[in-house]
């Protein structure tokens, strides 16, 4: 394809060697080098062909194009105003609009100019797709699916409705199913970059995060400004524990685009997970200071607060959160986890049950009832829990420490050690396996040992209640020793 545009370009420039004020021959110029991801070159020939012609339309639309291109929706606004002007019937601007609109998150409003298209031209296939998306967006992924159908309907390779069906169909957990829909898009183009990273999406919802940063790399290797691409391998790069690598992703998507809500969310999540939970909040902060509804930072936020103890405002967080989207898996393992952290187990379970109820393979949530039955001294069962996170994901530190104090608590000294040791070759930093360890070493009067890890765990979570504890006991074993 980026070929045929060379060689269109070469047909341009012979009309321009004949005629160079040949405004339509300037506009192509300006398309090939559009369609190429070559946008500020594109704006050039534009600007050359509105300079002899001011009112051409389709050079005003590409100028809007370019500029939605590059992620700067006021500007690009602007220009299809100019179009809509001259044109007030111009298809393509007022779809133009509704893009700039939605990529804003402004949806409802986004709507309406597809509608105006529609009400144009009631088979534009861009408008049925744009329609497609903005409910997607709004979670309504069955109305979302009917537009894309529609569209397919009059094109059934139309690649970004074949994409969008796919979207929905992640959205929605069905991962092998919205695989299926992404490969039909790559069928028809291969080099489309949204299914690409679909894929990798898909792969990383599914724990492959190895085969998930190839989808991403492919993505990145036709268009290496692609943030979502970008901000997909920061995810993975979180997933596997790489938090400092993963920030250098988050910063490379948002060096394009420094509003871009979900790696500034992505940056709070990996300090989140580094104990920085100050600093973390700034994050989430500034991703809501953008989208005030975005719901994964509103959780984040409940996250951090959790995590300093502060359960009752952590549970406010998580409300917000489940007031915008009442499914919001992580937010109803987040009101659990902060009911066992205040040792009511029960109740704990009814919303870990919630969770389940919706993603029967939220690891955190399997890990989260094992926890509540482990703390309720029940600790064969406890480990039947732990055994579904770990069969879903071997590498979830939580439910491999949960596995090693449940044999701690039985006196299998040696097996919660494997079991400690698991976690930590995974996260040598993990403050619980840390503590857990060092607990089960100085029932064994390794006391030396014992302390020392002691003392690494305290230095990356200090937790007063597990200083006290072990001490007391730290003491009474240096007593009889």
């Amino acid at each position: 394809m980026l070929d045929q545009y060379d060689q269109a370009q070469e047909w341009f420039d012979k009309a321009l060697a004949i005629n160079p004020q040949h405004v339509n021959s300037l506009w192509g110029k300006g398309e090939c080098l559009r369609m190429m991801n070559q946008y500020d070159q594109a704006q050039e020939w534009y600007d050359k062909a509105l300079a002899i012609n001011p009112q051409d339309v389709n050079s005003l639309l590409g100028k809007g194009e370019c500029l939605r291109m590059l992620d700067q929706y006021d500007q690009a606004q602007e220009w299809y105003d100019k179009a809509l002007a001259i044109n007030p019937q111009h298809v393509n601007s007022l779809w133009g609009k509704g893009e700039c609109l939605r990529m804003l998150d402004q949806c409802d409003q986004a709507q309406e100019w597809f509608d105006k298209a529609l009400a144009i031209n009631p088979q534009h296939l861009d408008s049925l797709e744009g329609k497609g998306e903005c409910l997607r967006m709004l979670d309504q992924y069955d109305q979302a699916q009917e537009w894309y159908d529609k569209a397919l309907a009059i094109n059934p390779q139309h690649v970004n409705s074949l994409q969008g069906k796919g979207e929905c169909l992640r959205m929605m957990n069905q991962y092998d199913q919205a695989q299926e829909w992404y490969d039909k898009a790559l069928a028809i183009n291969p080099q489309h970059v949204n299914s690409l990273q679909g894929k990798g999406e898909c792969l990383r919802m599914m724990n492959q995060y190895d085969q998930a940063q190839e989808w991403y790399d492919k993505a990145l290797a036709i268009n290496p400004q692609h943030v979502n691409s970008l901000q997909g391998k920061g995810e993975c790069l979180r997933m596997m524990n790489q938090y400092d690598q993963a920030q250098e992703w988050y910063d490379k998507a948002l060096a394009i685009n420094p509003q871009h809500v979900n790696s500034l969310q992505g940056k709070g999540e990996c300090l989140r997970m580094m104990n920085q939970y100050d600093q973390a909040q700034e994050w989430y902060d500034k991703a809501l200071a953008i989208n005030p509804q975005h719901v994964n930072s509103l959780q984040g936020k409940g996250e951090c607060l959790r995590m300093m103890n502060q359960y009752d405002q952590a549970q406010e967080w998580y409300d917000k959160a489940l007031a915008i989207n009442p499914q919001h898996v992580n937010s109803l393992q987040g009101k659990g986890e902060c009911l066992r952290m205040m040792n009511q187990y029960d109740q704990a379970q009814e919303w870990y049950d919630k969770a389940l109820a919706i993603n029967p393979q939220d690891v955190n949530s399997l890990c989260g009832k094992g926890g509540c039955l482990r703390m309720m001294n029940q600790y064969d069962q406890a480990q039947e829990w732990y055994d579904k996170a770990l069969a879903i994901n071997p590498q979830h530190v939580n439910s491999l420490q949960g596995k090693g104090e449940c044999l701690r608590m039985m006196n299998q000294y040696d097996q919660a050690q494997e079991w400690y040791d698991k976690a930590l070759a995974i996260n040598p930093s993990h403050e619980y396996s840390l503590y857990g360890k060092a607990f089960l070493l100085l029932e064994q009067s390794q006391l030396q040992i014992a302390y020392s890890l002691f003392n690494q765990a305290y230095k990356i979570n200090p937790l007063q209640q597990f200083k006290d504890k072990f001490q007391m006991q730290y003491e009474k074993k240096l007593k009889y020793k």
